[in-house]
């Protein structure tokens, strides 16, 4: 492969772009941070990643009041209402939060025990790690993931529910011991005295945290990872040796040369576009 430049892009013209944007979003001021706001595709491409997403990990929405679980934990907080912020935790494991939310979590898990706390709302894809489920703890119950794909929807004052997409999950009420598993189409009803089962008609209800991603000092490596899994029409390669660059950027509704040519500005890399894939790495 000959790794050139693009002739086609011009620097110019792209850092005009962005400064524009920048400009009407009211956010120069953080441009010194390199926090740029690119493009992300939604739409079918995106219903295809979603149906793919068993494969890699457990895929989870979750709507949950956190809990002090006793141990230290690390807060990782989204202020910002229009905006997902994407946190890749240290198993694998894919964090989607949403606005006016905070996950709480230890910086490393347990080699048999992986367990997160969330205030407010967000979407996870779990990775799979042998001998270690995934759990996540609610006021009222205990979420054990069993390699599958749900929603869980659990307001402070309001009814709880999680939503079965694939697999299977195991729900333990906290209060009356009830314990029930919930397969794919399957919805459990979280009340003061128990568990209900029922069945749920919810399809879509993912792709709402992959429309405007917004990344905080996330390796480049891990951002070309979550892309990868959301754009079914090219894939994002990251060549050695830059894997680890930091990038806070926000990823909205534009096209994959976008992420690419603006990943490339801010870290001072090249991209070459190749029919269906698109490389990105360092000049020598």
């Amino acid at each position: 492969m000959n790794l050139q430049p693009d002739k086609s892009r011009q620097t110019d013209k792209a850092w005009e772009r962005l400064y524009g944007r920048l400009e009407r979003d009211g956010l120069l001021n953080e441009v010194k941070e390199k926090r740029y706001k690119t493009g992300f595709i939604s739409g079918p491409a995106l219903r295809f990643a979603a149906s793919l997403m068993i494969i890699t990990g457990a895929t989870i929405l979750l709507y949950i009041g956190v809990i002090d679980s006793g141990r230290q934990m690390v807060s990782f907080s989204n202020p910002d209402q229009g905006s997902t912020y994407v946190k890749t935790l240290n198993d694998g494991s894919v964090v989607y939060l949403a606005g006016n939310s905070t996950l709480s979590y230890p910086d490393n898990f347990r080699k048999n025990s992986r367990e997160v706390a969330l205030k407010g709302e967000a979407y996870f894809e779990v990775a799979k790690v042998e001998n270690a489920r995934f759990k996540i703890s609610t006021q009222l119950a205990e979420i054990e993931v069993l390699g599958t794909s749900f929603s869980v929807k659990c307001h402070e004052n309001e009814s709880s529910s999680i939503s079965v997409n694939t697999g299977r999950v195991r729900i333990t009420h906290k209060t009356s011991g009830q314990t029930v598993i919930a397969e794919a189409g399957e919805i459990v009803n979280i009340e003061g005295s128990g568990l209900e089962k029922g069945y749920s008609s919810e399809s879509d209800q993912f792709l709402q945290y992959s429309e405007r991603m917004h990344f905080k000092d996330e390796s480049l490596e891990h951002v070309a990872e979550i892309l990868n899994r959301n754009i079914s029409t090219l894939k994002f390669e990251i060549l050695p040796g830059i894997e680890d660059r930091k990038i806070t950027a926000t990823f909205s509704k534009e096209s994959p040369d976008s992420i690419a040519e603006l990943i490339s500005l801010a870290l001072n890399l090249r991209y070459l576009k190749e029919n269906d894939k698109i490389t990105i790495y360092e000049v020598p």
